[in-house]
C-alpha cells in the first residue's frame, strides 16, 4: 500500500549529525535551497540571540553561528538565554555565556541544533543549558513549510478545519493546497497546536493538531496530518467497478466489499497494517479508545473474515 504523503517528510528524532539535534526528514525529490535554510537561519539568531559570526560551508550545507558574551543584569539577577541542567548547592554567580547554533541539510534531512553553556564563578566551569527551543522550531516549521508549500492534497478519514473561527466537518476527499504551517498557543491554557493551512476554493481552512509537549511533539503532530490526507486522488486508482460505494466512503461509511482505497479514504491511514500473505491484509484502526481490525482480501474489504 502506498504511504500517504510519502513524499511529503516526517519528523524524526533520533541520532544524527549533532548530538540532541532535531532531524526534519524529507523527500528527496523536493529539497530545500540551503542557501534558503542557511539565510533565515542567520536572521533569527542575529535578531534573537545577536549573533552575526558564521561558517557556512557549502560542499557539506552547514552552517555554524557562536557567541560568547558577558551575563547581562536585571534588577540585580544574572540572565541567560538558556535554563541551568545542574543543581547547585549555592546560588550560581553566572559570569559569561556561549551559544553554538549548528544547521545542516542532507539530501534527504534538514537538522538543527542549539547548544549552550554558561561559566559559574563560583564552581569555576561550564555548565550546560537546556535550550528553549525556540530557534529549533522556527527553523522546522520553515522546513515544513518549504517542503508542504504548494503541495495538493485531499482529506480522508473525516476530518473537522477551522474556517472564519468555526470548526467544520468536510466531506472526505476534499480537495486543498497546502499553504503553510505554523504553531499557535491557546492563551487560556497554554497548549500549543501545530497549524496546517490549507486553500480551497473557498479560502483559508486551518488544520489543527495538538503540540504534545516540546518542539519535538512535531512528530505526532505530524503523524495525524499525514494519516488524514492523500497526496493522490484515490478514484483515479481503481476500477469503476467500485464507483457504487464512493458515496458512502466520502461520507466515512464502511460497506463489504469496497476497495482498500476507498477503506482507506472513510476512515484514513491505518495506524497499522497485518500483512498475513501475498493476498491479505488486516487494517488497525485506534478510534475514540478502541482499536477495530479490517480484513482486505485481494484489495476488498471482507468483514466476512473478521
Amino acid at each position: 500500500m502506498k504511504k500517504t504523503l510519502s513524499v511529503l517528510l516526517t519528523v524524526i528524532f533520533a541520532q544524527s549529525l549533532f548530538a540532541g539535534a532535531l532531524c526534519v526528514k524529507l523527500d528527496a525529490r523536493n529539497p530545500i535551497s540551503f542557501t534558503n535554510f542557511a539565510n533565515e537561519l542567520k536572521l533569527y539568531a542575529k535578531s534573537h540571540y545577536q549573533i552575526d559570526k558564521f561558517t557556512v560551508n557549502e560542499d557539506n550545507k552547514t552552517i555554524i553561528g557562536e557567541r560568547q558574551f558577558k551575563v547581562k543584569k536585571r534588577r540585580k539577577n544574572r540572565m541567560l538565554i538558556g535554563t541551568p541542567v545542574d543543581n547547585f548547592k549555592k546560588k550560581p554567580k553566572w559570569k559569561k555565556e556561549k551559544i553554538e547554533i549548528k544547521g545542516n541539510i542532507t539530501k534527504d534531512k534538514v537538522c538543527i541544533s542549539v547548544n549552550l553553556e554558561a561559566y559559574n564563578k563560583r564552581t569555576r566551569r561550564w555548565h550546560k543549558l537546556k535550550s528553549d527551543n525556540m530557534l529549533e522550531e522556527h527553523m522546522a516549521l520553515f522546513a515544513l513549510s518549504k517542503t508542504l508549500k504548494g503541495k495538493t492534497i485531499w482529506s480522508i478519514g473525516n476530518i473537522s478545519v477551522n474556517k472564519d473561527g468555526i470548526n467544520k466537518r468536510v466531506l472526505n476527499l476534499t480537495k486543498f493546497t497546502v499553504d503553510s504551517v505554523d504553531i499557535s498557543v491557546d492563551p487560556s491554557t497554554g497548549i500549543k497546536s501545530v497549524n496546517f493551512n490549507l486553500k480551497d476554493k473557498n479560502g483559508i481552512a486551518v488544520y489543527k493538531v495538538l503540540m504534545i509537549g516540546n518542539v519535538k511533539g512535531l512528530n505526532s503532530a505530524l503523524k495525524t496530518f499525514n494519516s488524514h490526507f492523500l497526496d493522490y486522488y484515490p478514484v483515479k486508482k481503481i476500477s469503476k467497478i467500485y464507483e457504487f460505494y464512493w458515496a458512502y466512503a466520502k461520507h466515512g461509511e464502511i460497506m463489504d466489499g469496497m476497495h482498500k482505497l476507498q477503506v482507506i479514504t472513510a476512515l484514513g491511514n491505518p495506524d497499522e497494517i497485518i500483512k498475513k500473505d501475498a493476498n491479505k491484509q488486516i487494517f488497525v484502526y485506534n478510534l475514540n479508545g478502541k482499536t477495530y481490525k479490517y480484513p482486505i482480501v485481494k484489495n476488498e474489504l471482507s468483514l466476512a473474515e473478521q
